[in-house]
């Protein structure tokens, strides 16, 4: 399945792996009559070749290759076992276009990949696949406007959120992964709240709307949690709208490959989300975050939550003093870490967190309960960049690594220097370890994932894996190699369906796939 784009009077093919196979069906049935001659580029095979498309004796396009504007037809590469295809540059030169699509569609790798198989699948799930789509994106994207992001959160309501001024009412989706057999999969999309720019929230109205609608505030303000709510709320239902709207096919896909769409709720929202009726609840999933306190019965609402959704996350879980105190740390034994550049304090532990650890422990024993009930349920913690600091030494800074290199060693000069008897007790640095640990291992045994809320490398996480080989297949990461960018909700499928957006865009008489139409 490919996406072709012809504007600009150029033919454009991008495809999983051979755009000749993917296209025979298509000139066969007469759909691409463009008469000139156009620029072909297959992206994943490093093909650059020049078709004509012209009209046949028996009144249909055909495709006929120039041998001299062939620089090379190169191996589609191995994954999952593929064989690599056996059609050459100098085979090509020697056949017509219709004896090398017969020859390449003759590969496994072309069978596999083009035939709807779950290897085809797997592949167009892979990291480096999804990363490039959305830098494609990102790359047309436009800025926030100013004026925007500095409103008050009422004002913010009224001109943001009410006024319908954001891409998709704000309803943007970013990439999670998890590890199979060490390679990164696409595994959610996190519905995140943006204006235009696909890698950042309007700043600071966003975060001064949340905090001032939710427990965050010490007052929160009755009207703006009404309209966060309502926000949450409406979102669920566009969601549930997109996926209702999708084919069959495309959703056995989703279902195959176990993507979910997955929502950030609070504690206090959860028995409003839980009430709206739903069409695909089994393709959403739910994230318990962290603002606002924790209602009366929560317990029974994260149950009836996976009744409904089947897979519910703990977000931003993040150890405080008290943790520390609890392990054995000697508090101060605890330095602060710092910016590099001025000295400012970074990702300093709180004294009180609502989603701290005895908190996400109960989460997990939450799950435990609700697997007893529903066999299929799915769960998650979710480690906050300010853990994955702590833990593997990476947040989203530019800065952090230096910083939280430089805060180990300041933590061990501590522990060094302190006056108490320190023999049964660690330095912090290695009591946040300890923790993180057990409470991935807490997890795993439960038959959780864990996703680190950081892009990060494979040797940033080689001593994680090490102390705990349990987690191999059970780790997820947020961004990943595409960062902070999010792509808009009726744009997923360029994500992870060509064909569905393919199929989406005929249906809308548009030929051009919205991933890189002129209107983004």
């Amino acid at each position: 399945r490919i996406c072709v784009n012809t504007t600009g009077g150029a033919l454009t093919l991008r495809g999983a792996t051979a755009a000749f196979a993917a296209l025979e069906p298509r000139w066969q049935s007469g759909r691409l009559r463009k008469p000139e001659a156009a620029p072909c580029c297959i992206l994943s095979m490093e093909v650059v070749a020049t078709l004509d498309l012209a009209a046949s004796s028996r009144g249909r396009p055909c495709i006929a290759l120039r041998p001299e504007g062939l620089r090379g037809l190169h191996p589609v590469p191995r994954h999952d076992g593929w064989r690599t295809s056996a059609c050459t540059a100098r085979q090509a030169r020697a056949h017509d276009v219709r004896s090398a699509v017969r020859a390449l569609w003759r590969s496994a790798s072309l069978a596999d990949a083009l035939a709807g198989s779950s290897a085809r699948c797997r592949c167009a799930l892979r990291e480096e696949v999804v990363a490039e789509k959305l830098r494609d994106f990102a790359a047309l994207g436009t800025r926030n406007i100013p004026e925007l992001c500095m409103l008050e959160p009422k004002e913010f309501v009224r001109r943001v959120i009410l006024g319908a001024v954001a891409v998709d009412s704000g309803d943007w989706l970013q990439p999670l992964y998890r590890q199979e057999r060490g390679t990164w999969r696409l595994c959610k999309l996190e519905v995140l709240f943006r204006l235009r720019d696909p890698t950042r929230i309007p700043f600071p109205a966003f975060m001064n709307f949340v905090q001032a609608a939710t427990d965050h505030s010490d007052a929160p303000d009755t009207e703006l949690r009404a309209a966060f709510e309502d926000l949450v709320v409406a979102s669920v239902q566009r969601v549930d709208k997109y996926l209702s709207a999708m084919s069959r096919e495309d959703l056995q896909d989703m279902r195959k490959a176990g993507i979910f769409m997955s929502i950030n709720v609070t504690a206090k929202q959860l028995r409003s989300v839980l009430a709206v009726p739903l069409r695909c609840p089994d393709l959403i999933a739910l994230e318990e975050t962290e603002y606002d306190n924790e209602p009366d019965a929560l317990t029974q609402l994260r149950l009836q939550a996976w009744t409904k959704f089947r897979a519910l996350s703990l977000d931003d879980v993040l150890p405080t003093l008290a943790d520390l105190e609890d392990s054995g740390s000697l508090a101060q034994t605890y330095v602060e870490p710092r910016v590099p550049l001025n000295g400012d304090s970074y990702k300093a532990l709180p004294r009180k967190y609502n989603h701290d650890i005895p908190f996400a422990r109960r989460f997990i024993r939450d799950f435990r309960r609700a697997r007893e009930m529903h066999p299929d349920a799915q769960a998650e913690v979710k480690l906050s960049e300010d853990f994955c600091c702590y833990l593997i030494g990476v947040g989203h800074a530019p800065f952090a690594r230096s910083a939280m290199s430089e805060w180990r060693s300041a933590n061990i000069e501590a522990f060094a220097t302190c006056l108490e008897d320190v023999g049964q007790h660690h330095q912090a640095s290695q009591s946040i370890r300890r923790i993180g640990l057990e409470l991935i291992r807490e997890a795993v045994v439960a038959g959780m994932t864990v996703c680190l809320e950081v892009s990060f490398a494979d040797e940033d996480i080689s001593w994680l894996c090490e102390a705990a080989p349990e987690l191999v297949g059970q780790l997820c990461k947020q961004g990943g190699m595409s960062g902070p960018m999010a792509i808009p909700l009726s744009m997923v499928g360029t994500v992870f369906s060509p064909r569905c957006e393919r199929s989406r865009c005929e249906c809308e008489g548009n030929s051009t796939p919205r991933m890189f139409s002129a209107q983004v």
